[in-house]
């Protein structure tokens, strides 16, 4: 009796572990390579020492069980009174696109578009409806059509950007 009593505990602890979704857990982002990258593609810009800040959100954009990572650099090279530039990195931390004349916060939509999920950005205090296109999202929110609120928000991204997100220094 105790042998099939292992032998079923050991099959449903078994089926219980190797159950999981199809997508993979997400992966941790690596601060120190984040920072490195961020500096590599930032670089100085003339910028004083203390202003080489950003801070960064994550969420997965293409339903590939890998989160892509956002990250912003709040400053005056980065930053104009239209918004400021993201740049979207994906899971090895390399960028795969900007967004340029941004604010924040990004809403995924539940919709997609040629595998990726439709992102509302703001820009100019307006919100705009982005599609990928198979290669990218447009990289200017302010030339996409304004978001008219239909869509499911799937997530919230740089929900607390101005609010007590932690900012890293490159």
């Amino acid at each position: 009796m105790n042998g099939k009593h292992l032998l079923v505990g050991v099959l449903l602890f078994t089926g219980i572990f190797s159950c999981n979704s199809k997508k993979e857990a997400p992966k941790m982002v690596n601060i120190g390579i984040l920072t490195q990258k961020v500096a590599a593609f930032a670089g100085n810009n003339h910028t004083a020492k203390k202003d080489r800040r950003f801070r960064f959100d994550s969420v997965d954009l293409n339903d590939d069980g890998k989160k892509e990572v956002l990250v912003g650099i709040p400053n005056m090279y980065f930053c104009g009174s239209g918004g400021c530039t993201f740049f979207l990195l994906d899971d090895r931390l390399e960028v795969i696109q900007k967004f340029t004349v941004s604010d924040v916060p990004f809403k995924v939509l539940k919709t997609k578009h040629n595998g990726w999920h439709d992102l509302v950005i703001k820009s100019g205090r307006k919100s705009h409806f982005m599609l990928h296109n198979g290669d990218h999202y447009p990289v200017n929110p302010s030339i996409s059509p304004l978001w008219d609120e239909n869509g499911e928000v799937l997530e919230i991204i740089f929900e607390t950007y101005y609010k007590g997100m932690k900012t890293y220094n490159y």
